[in-house]
């Protein structure tokens, strides 16, 4: 399809370019292409999805985009989006980790169900704990902000993240402990 390719080569130009221009961050804001972005995530083409990752993962170096992709609701998109599909799990959380620098963004996850949702998607990337090794890694530094809410805290207990944690650290690797344990250290002083 056409349209498809050139949404794809229009991503690669963007991925190229400096987004940590203001004047880059005026056209985006103004033409709404943060929007048309984040709809690409929500779509089921995995070219489509991780080029738009890329894009957005470069943008989050500028925090007016950061936080246009949170006004925009762009926290939830990106997060059923990789529980949908499993597709970019690595720059989503990348995305997330800037976008959880602004602590109503915690709130916002944990308000519209988020928490929930990433720790039903470690249970099921734990089901194939060697491919998914480095995702699970990446989704506990999304925790390890996460939880510097309390209430997040009392939401991640509540939802059986301790299950979780007991399954992964039982059969993963050493040099992705890390995180692993740091959340569970942070869980344990409750």
């Amino acid at each position: 399809n056409g349209g498809r390719c050139t949404a794809i080569l229009a991503l690669a130009l963007l991925h190229d370019h400096n987004l940590q221009d203001r004047g880059a961050f005026s056209a985006f804001k103004d033409s709404s292409t943060i929007s048309v972005l984040l709809n690409f995530i929500e779509m089921y083409d995995r070219d489509l999805k991780l080029n738009t990752l890329y894009v957005l993962e470069d943008a989050c170096q500028n925090s007016a985009f950061t936080y246009e992709i949170f006004r925009l609701g762009g926290i939830i998109t990106i997060i059923n989006s990789m529980c949908l599909d499993h597709i970019g799990i690595q720059e989503s959380c990348s995305i997330l980790l800037k976008l959880l620098l602004f602590r109503r963004a915690r709130r916002v996850i944990r308000r519209f169900g988020g928490i929930s949702k990433l720790i039903t998607l470690l249970d099921e990337l734990n089901e194939n704990l060697i491919e998914n090794n480095q995702r699970i890694s990446h989704i506990f530094q999304v925790f390890l902000l996460l939880c510097k809410s309390e209430k997040n805290k009392y939401v991640c207990i509540r939802y059986g993240i301790g299950k979780v944690i007991v399954k992964i650290i039982l059969n993963i690797s050493n040099n992705s402990s890390t995180s692993i344990i740091s959340l569970f250290a942070i869980l344990l002083q409750i």
